[in-house]
């Protein structure tokens, strides 16, 4: 996680939980702090196109899924990924591995609601 991107603070505290709440950046906020690079937008656009394609019967390989129920630490959320990558490497002619990154609590049990 990129520790440029700050949340910004609300002035009033929680009633419930005595805990100060922070609302969380735009999509616009995020774009400016987190510009992609240009080589990061046609991978991104490369690989949505390699999905479609194995989606649509145009590319025989095995679409996979992975990654944990929910993402609760980013550090090893970014190890994980890291690692997965150079599977993704290894097995890229047989399939396609992408990682689910889901950060909010599933719905399971009460308590923690993620990242």
């Amino acid at each position: 996680m990129n520790s440029s991107v700050s949340a910004l603070p609300l002035s009033t505290l929680s009633p419930a939980n005595e805990a100060l709440t922070m609302r969380l950046p735009s999509s616009l906020q995020l774009k400016q702090q987190l510009p992609l690079t240009n080589a990061l937008t046609r991978q991104v656009a490369a690989h949505r196109q390699a999905v479609r394609a194995i989606l649509n019967a145009e590319d025989s390989r095995l679409l996979v899924i992975v990654g944990p129920c929910s993402i609760h630490d980013p550090q090893s959320a970014l190890e994980y990924a890291s690692h997965l990558a150079r599977l993704a490497t290894e097995v890229s002619d047989e399939m396609l591995l992408v990682m689910r990154a889901y950060v909010e609590k599933p719905r399971t049990t009460v308590g923690w609601k993620g990242l």
